[in-house]
């Protein structure tokens, strides 16, 4: 999301650079990962990409882009919900709302920016204070930003609050991940078991929601389906399984797609005193009724969880 150039050297020798780029354009984020592994110019293009999707993103709204992102990097925020998946399936579509996350301590610091040096209206709907989440919504030229704070000092807790696993890929000034790519590039998800309250039915606003993403091409279920020919119901590989309900994942873990935003060729970042993104974590499971006798020590449903913890507990 930082600011970078396209490389010089050229990608594809038999096509020209400029059309190299017209088409990266369309390019998602699992073939950019693609160009990435191939070399080093491969690699600045990624991080070229995302920086011009990001600022493409958020033209019209704010005023000094570079000055923004380093905001959200001061205040460890990052871009979540559909604005991410915007930026990593340019296919998808531009967001209505663009949703911010930011970590219980900086919230105040991220909204007061924005309203103070981009100069946006702030409003604080009805109910949108609870004891799970907190949000504002800010408004400039006919669009608008949600603002979400973190019940804890990771900007990462509110994702794994969402109702579906689309919604659980972010993108950060200097990095971004993805954990359930092999299912969001297919246009599919997995419902959020903890938005059941234990019944079998889906909240209003839920049905209102799918119907909107149904009505773009997804499909959604409970557990994962196994879509080879002739296969009739789940597959699940068990806990190892990314899709698993019982399966503990984190975010940057073997499953995801993530990496950082900057090139190898650009100039480093200045380190800031405080990263809550390489300080915190989240562990969560998805939760839900199992798919074998073998997934779970043979309990019929699982309760689904997350905790916020260090890092460093990850990399034992």
């Amino acid at each position: 999301m930082y600011p970078c150039s396209y490389p010089f050297q050229r990608l594809f020798p038999d096509i020209a650079q400029d059309v190299a780029i017209l088409i990266a354009a369309y390019v998602d984020i699992e073939g950019l990962l693609k160009l990435r592994a191939l070399c080093r110019s491969g690699d600045q293009f990624l991080a070229a990409e995302l920086y011009s999707r990001s600022r493409t993103m958020f033209r019209g709204i704010i005023g000094d882009y570079e000055a923004f992102v380093r905001e959200l990097h001061l205040t460890c925020a990052l871009v979540g919900h559909e604005a991410a998946l915007h930026i990593f399936y340019p296919a998808l579509g531009s967001p209505d709302e663009i949703h911010l996350l930011a970590p219980k301590r900086l919230f105040f610091h991220l909204i007061a920016y924005l309203v103070h040096r981009e100069q946006f209206s702030l409003a604080v709907p009805d109910g949108s204070t609870t004891a799970r989440s907190r949000y504002v919504i800010l408004s400039k030229g006919g669009r608008t930003v949600r603002v979400v704070q973190s019940q804890s000092p990771s900007p990462l807790q509110p994702i794994v609050q969402n109702w579906q696993t689309a919604l659980f890929a972010y993108i950060a000034p200097t990095q971004f991940c993805n954990p359930y790519s092999p299912l969001t590039s297919n246009m599919q998800a997995l419902f959020h078991p903890g938005i059941f309250a234990r019944s079998t039915d889906l909240p209003a606003s839920t049905w209102a929601q799918m119907a909107i993403w149904k009505k773009a091409g997804w499909r959604f279920s409970g557990r994962k389906r196994d879509s080879r020919p002739g296969a009739q119901g789940t597959l699940c590989g068990g806990t190892p399984s990314p899709t698993c309900a019982a399966a503990r994942r984190f975010f940057g873990d073997s499953h995801c797609l993530s990496g950082p935003t900057r090139s190898l060729a650009d100039e480093r970042v200045l380190a800031m005193p405080y990263d809550a993104l390489q300080e915190w974590n989240v562990v969560w499971w998805r939760g839900g009724r199992r798919c074998s006798e073998e997934c779970h020590s043979g309990a019929v449903e699982v309760e689904p969880g997350y905790r916020v913890c260090s890092r460093v507990l990850l990399r034992v």
